[in-house]
């Protein structure tokens, strides 16, 4: 259980950089995030017989985050987010092959699906140090797609009156 725990801290660690550091696409993703944990982690478990056959609670809170982060990468002025919906996509996918493939085994197909949050943690942590060293260099970053960047391209405000 200790690696629950580790889990958990570094999740906490992760969320509160991108709420600090982040614009809103890293608030929003790193809010889903959390989210998500927590609806897992009030999931029935039950150790004999949660990852035997297809686990539906879960799979639901998987497809239901990748759709979210799809959304997120579809309208975010950033490119982070579309690696973080493709690899939320490999989570689901890893539950459509517990449907197919029946010999998966039930600590791998658990093992599989624990595992993808720590790239999606790693992915949000890079687009928030991103974010940061944008604002830095340009003074500005356009969080969603279509903003336009307040700077006169060399990091200073542009004239709001032109």
């Amino acid at each position: 259980m200790l690696h629950i725990v580790v889990f958990n801290v570094v999740l906490i660690a992760v969320v509160a950089f991108a709420v600090w550091g982040g614009g809103a696409p890293e608030r929003i993703v790193a809010g889903l995030m959390f989210v998500a944990n927590a609806a897992t982690a009030l999931l029935p478990y039950d150790p004999g017989s949660t990852f035997l056959w297809l686990d539906w609670s879960g799979f639901g809170v998987d497809a239901l985050l990748f759709v979210a982060f799809t959304a997120v990468a579809l309208r975010a002025d950033r490119y982070w987010p579309i690696w973080l919906a493709a690899l939320q996509l490999v989570a689901v996918a890893i539950h459509l092959v517990r449907i197919v493939d029946r010999a998966l085994v039930p600590l791998v197909y658990a093992w599989s699906i624990g595992q993808i949050a720590y790239p999606l943690m790693a992915l949000l942590v890079a687009g928030t140090v991103r974010h940061r060293q944008r604002l830095r260099d340009f003074g500005d970053d356009p969080s969603w797609s279509g903003e336009t960047r307040c700077t006169d391209g060399a990091g200073r405000p542009a004239d709001p009156l032109v």
